[in-house]
């Protein structure tokens, strides 16, 4: 049987640059720098003092459940309101309210989920410190007070998988899912698994996210640490660059075998054609100097799509 073509049917992202595609498309378009000062905390004698933080944050206009937001982190707020979008602009759950409840009981249970997420950070932590502080080495102190002091709901916002969970909760999608928790690259991965499920069989369609917030002081002193941020400015192509720096945001995509697209007439944004990954074991960031890696996995892609390179 020949395998499915995947298609893109859906898509959607928030970033510094904008709160949907095409807002940051005009920014790419017209060169503008989403690069500013952070101003999630004084920054006042740190290292880095620079991001891609996302202007007038407003946890309301990316996800209207209040409720919600007490059991999800800044990032999960990023990761729903991408995959809301995504959803709706595809009309992938507008179709499935058109069936009757058997056939749209069947559509839910043969949609995916798979979110990339950068796993967990350090905020809900912050917490603790001054009442540790206080506490000295006197641990039944510390028990004492800390119900008073800590979120009570903080392992919950801690949790890597929230997003995959709420989005089936929100959506009612019930298919074959995963998380992958794997720093930059999760997104990537998540784009990938969910392809194969569909080429395999496993689903007839799927929402495919990447969400991540790592704009919080530990997160920025350990990867400062190890050298990898920026000290002044990020200058990709001027050989005066000497690191990254952090941005925040989420991107989704809706893929669809091309059946499942068809019944439905939906739009087709474009096709998955292939993808590869390659894992180096060169330690926690290092990256081979000779590219064995980025060159496996480019091989991959090309071999899973039948291309040659040109």
């Amino acid at each position: 049987m020949a395998t499915p073509k995947v298609l893109v049917t859906g898509a959607a992202a928030v970033c510094a640059a904008g709160m949907s595609p095409e807002e940051i498309l005009d920014v790419v378009r017209a060169g503008r720098s989403v690069i500013g000062p952070i101003t999630q905390w004084d920054t006042t004698g740190w290292p880095i003092r620079a991001a891609g933080e996302i202007a007038d944050f407003n946890p309301r206009a990316l996800v209207e459940d209040r409720k919600l937001h007490k059991l999800i982190r800044r990032t999960d707020l990023l990761g729903l309101y991408a995959a809301g979008r995504a959803i709706a602009s595809s009309g992938l759950t507008a179709h499935r309210d058109t069936l009757d409840a058997g056939a749209a009981a069947v559509y839910s249970d043969r949609t995916g989920v798979y979110v990339g997420s950068g796993g967990g950070n350090y905020q809900n932590q912050y917490e603790y410190f001054p009442l540790m502080t206080a506490a000295g080495n006197e641990l039944s102190a510390f028990g004492r007070e800390l119900p008073g002091v800590v979120n009570p709901m903080w392992l919950l916002r801690t949790l890597p998988n929230n997003v995959l969970g709420h989005i089936g909760i929100r959506h009612g999608l019930k298919g074959a899912n995963a998380c992958i928790t794997n720093h930059s690259v999760g997104g990537t991965l998540a784009v990938i698994e969910a392809a194969e499920a569909l080429r395999t069989g496993e689903a007839d369609r799927a929402v495919a996210v990447g969400h991540d917030a790592p704009i919080e002081p530990q997160m920025q002193l350990y990867y400062h640490r190890l050298g990898l941020l920026a000290s002044e400015a990020l200058r990709p192509f001027d050989a005066r660059h000497d690191g990254s720096l952090f941005g925040e945001g989420s991107g989704a995509l809706i893929l669809e075998t091309e059946a499942s697209a068809a019944a439905r007439n939906a739009p087709v944004l474009g096709e998955i054609l292939g993808g590869g990954y390659a894992c180096e074991a060169e330690g926690l960031v290092g990256v081979r100097a000779d590219g064995d890696g980025v060159a496996r996995s480019i091989a991959d892609a090309l071999s899973d799509a039948r291309l040659a390179p040109a």
